[in-house]
């Protein structure tokens, strides 16, 4: 930590995390594993995974990122045996119950270079017990990555929270939001025009930016998370997109989808379902840097090379794909992103040109509101004129009657 107040706030902090953490007796924590904590908090605190944004992984996707990560090194960074290799360093900075070490250590049991964050207490236990001393009851966020031997690579793996009004914040965290505001500026470099920019402070976009500074400090590596698929398209994330594009070499994204909200469904119109007890959909998204800017052909600059697949279906199918096919036998398609938009997933825009001749909206009116807001549209907003009368009337009366009283 980097002073006095930092420390104690994080002091401070883990003990509010301790006092709202469901009680288990220390002997039980070597025998749990990631899958039945989870069953235990949702049983004995239904609440507190939703308010941290936690979703423990399940076991075919932290497989399949684990083993995407060791072909990465075999392949892209020349490291023949892969994780086992002592100059692949590894970072969990959200490790929950230690479930993507773990599967790392059963792929590569002798595997000494690896830390883990978390800063839930019980999970931290179960980690610890699990992992050993290479586990830290510390919020990662709050720790400034160091650069390690010169030919090492940085791994920054996971599943971060998805939360989008972060508890992230304050001062023992200020060093990470100045990172953040490469975020919210427009491709161009000027400040993001976009009125209410708050999903870019949301706790994933944060791990995301983390993890890009780790790599960014080392100079290589790979970042490896599952998390919140929005930013994938959501136009308020283009310029988090231009700046992964700008830093990374390959970008390879494979959407789960599984979006409630969206309703999703196959392309042949079946279930479309999540593989987390969410409704925002996922992908798994895996960002390589293995160049310096100098390395990469101008043809290159500032864009990556990005590639994305889908897959749709039930969890099950989902599972059954990830168990059976390596990164590269997923079918990958070559993205040539744009601006001003960048988006990470496939755009199919006949008119784009033509729209881009026209004009902006901001444009056509320059002064902009969010317009009427009554924070009571139930009461002061009705489509029968007659009814919206009818029920100002009594509201006025049921009014005039508690101020008499």
């Amino acid at each position: 930590m980097g002073n006095k107040d930092q420390r104690s706030n994080f002091a401070d902090r883990k003990k509010a995390s301790f006092s709202e953490v469901p009680s288990l007796p220390t002997s039980h924590f070597s025998l749990l594993t990631s899958h039945s904590y989870d069953t235990l908090l949702a049983e004995r605190d239904p609440t507190l995974r939703k308010r941290r944004g936690v979703w423990y992984t399940p076991e075919p996707i932290v497989g399949w990122i684990v083993q995407a990560v060791d072909e990465l090194l075999r392949r892209e960074f020349g490291l023949v045996r892969g994780l086992a290799d002592s100059r692949a360093r590894l970072l969990d900075p959200a490790t929950g119950c230690g479930t993507f070490l773990e599967e790392v250590l059963r792929q590569v049991p002798e595997k000494k270079e690896f830390r883990g964050f978390e800063i839930l207490e019980e999970p931290f236990r179960i980690a610890k017990a699990s992992l050993g001393e290479n586990i830290f009851w510390e919020n990662a966020l709050e720790k400034r990555p160091e650069k390690a031997a010169t030919d090492s690579v940085a791994v920054v793996l996971g599943n971060p929270p998805f939360k989008g009004h972060s508890e992230n914040r304050g001062e023992a965290v200020r060093w990470l939001d100045s990172l953040l505001e490469d975020y919210k500026r427009e491709p161009g470099g000027e400040k993001l025009r976009e009125r209410n920019p708050k999903w870019l402070n949301d706790d994933y976009v944060k791990f995301i930016r983390f993890g890009q500074h780790c790599i960014e400090v080392q100079g290589r590596g790979i970042l490896a998370y599952i998390n919140n698929n929005g930013f994938l398209e959501n136009t308020t994330f283009r310029g988090m997109r231009f700046r992964l594009l700008e830093t990374f070499d390959t970008i390879f994204v494979l959407d789960l989808h599984g979006n409630a909200k969206k309703r999703e469904t196959t392309p042949d119109g079946r279930k479309d379902e999540n593989v987390f007890p969410i409704q925002q959909g996922v992908s798994i998204n895996l960002f390589v840097k293995n160049r310096s800017e100098a390395q990469r052909p101008k043809s290159q600059r500032p864009i990556a090379e990005l590639y994305h697949a889908d897959l749709f279906g039930e969890k099950t199918e989902k599972f059954r794909v990830l168990q059976n096919r390596s990164l590269w036998e997923i079918p990958w398609k070559r993205l040539q992103p744009t601006g001003p938009q960048f988006f990470f997933v496939p755009k199919n825009l006949p008119d784009e040109e033509r729209y881009r001749r026209g004009f902006a909206i901001d444009e056509l009116f320059r002064i902009g509101s969010v317009g009427i807001v009554t924070g009571k549209d139930a009461l002061l907003i009705d489509s029968d004129e007659t009814v919206l009368a009818r029920r100002m009337r009594a509201h006025l009366t049921q009014t005039t009657v508690r101020s008499d009283r």
